[in-house]
This record gives structure tokens, sequence and C-alpha cells, in this order.
């Protein structure tokens, strides 16, 4: 296996863990998922520092939305740790992950843009 396909597992594990990790964890919703997105950012930035690369923003223009996507980003979780507490992890997996299936078929209508 290449390094890239073992990196694309260890993600996709991670990432289909959360819900797992969520129903077991004994911490309300919003601190847990502080700590998981403090821990992501905390790591992130160390990454960035290791790969030696920048990213770059323009603030003037773009502030407002990474605030916004920030916000959107939160309540996304949050909504899915929610969820995974109420009902079972596969059907809250099952209902997260049927976003890309609605931006496109919403996307013609709002953006108009084609399918």
């Amino acid at each position: 296996m290449s390094k890239d396909t073992i990196s694309i597992v260890i993600a996709a594990l991670l990432f289909g863990s959360i819900g797992i990790v969520s129903k077991f964890i004994d911490l309300p919703v919003v601190p847990q998922n502080f700590y998981r997105f403090l821990f992501a950012g905390v790591f992130f930035f160390i990454f960035l520092l290791y790969k030696k690369e920048k990213i770059v923003f323009n603030w003037k223009r773009d502030w407002m939305w990474m605030i916004v996507l920030g916000i959107a980003y939160a309540s996304s979780g949050t909504t899915f740790t929610e969820a995974v507490r109420y009902i079972s992890i596969s059907n809250s997996a099952f209902i997260f992950y049927t976003y890309p299936v609605i931006v496109t078929l919403l996307s013609p209508f709002i953006l108009k843009e084609d399918i």
C-alpha cells in the first residue's frame, strides 16, 4: 500500500469513528465538540508547521465567510453528536451523510447550477 492510501484509510477510520466515540463519552455535546475541534485544530497547526506550508487568507474579504463557515461546521458537528444520543449511530450517520444528495438536488434551484 502506498503512503497516500494508508493516509486515506486512517482518515476514514478516524472520521467514521466519531459516532461510536460520541456515543460512549460522558460529556455534554458542546464541550465534547469543543475538545474534538480543539484537538483537530492543534493537530492541523502542528501539521502545517511540520510541512512548512502557509495558508493565506484575504482577511478583509474573507473574515465573514470564515465566521459563517465555522458556525455552520460547529452546528453540523453538534447536531450529529446530539443525534447519536437519541437514535442509533447507523441512522444518524445515514441522515448526516445524505447532505451531498440534498445539495445536488437543491443546487439547480438555489444556485442556478447544472447537475
